[in-house]
């Protein structure tokens, strides 16, 4: 595994900017590894179902929040394309492309769906919600789950995307609130 991890990592364009500035890439790429191996589990964030407008926006962001929480996160928003990449690099056509089975595997699948309700009555406002559960991806069990709004009262239509980003926001504090439980 190590040393398909340094044949890969050796191909990195990155392998040649950090010869340019000096730095000795060994140690960088140890360090690396190692940070990686000390970060929590290893989850996947789905792209988030709902509004086509907003999935991707609350998808990413949720997504980095929880790698700012110190997890590994693994995209699954886009694993069609990955498949189809996948095949493609072991069709022939590319130099020692990647072999199936090499992703990593996730301990637990973040899934979750995205809403906007927008009220003319009176004053035109919207509100964002996210439903999003944590599911053991071994088990099955849904083992987190939270229903998150855009805290503030009132944010105009033409607000939805900032909308959308404190109900993340508010998902993700609940989640980190289950983390510092479980300490």
């Amino acid at each position: 595994m190590m040393k398909n991890t340094e044949k890969r990592l050796s191909k990195l364009p990155l392998k040649r900017t950090i010869s340019m500035w000096g730095i000795p890439k060994y140690p960088l790429i140890l360090g690396l590894l190692v940070s990686m191996a000390l970060a929590k589990d290893v989850v996947g964030v789905a792209l988030f179902d709902g509004n086509p407008n907003y999935t991707h926006q609350a998808t990413n962001l949720f997504a980095e929040g929880l790698h700012d929480l110190g997890y590994r996160v693994i995209d699954r928003s886009y694993t069609d394309k990955l498949i189809k990449e996948l095949k493609y690099q072991n069709s022939g056509m590319v130099d020692d492309g990647y072999q199936p089975g090499e992703q990593l595997p996730v301990d637990y699948l973040f899934v979750g769906n995205v809403s906007v309700v927008v009220s003319t009555q009176g004053v035109a406002y919207t509100n964002s919600y996210v439903n999003i559960r944590m599911i053991d991806v071994r088990t099955g069990e849904v083992t987190w789950h939270v229903n998150a709004k855009d805290p503030r009262l009132f944010t105009w239509v033409i607000d939805m995307n900032s909308s959308v980003k404190h109900a993340v926001k508010s998902a993700l504090k609940s989640f980190k609130r289950r983390i510092n439980d479980n300490k």
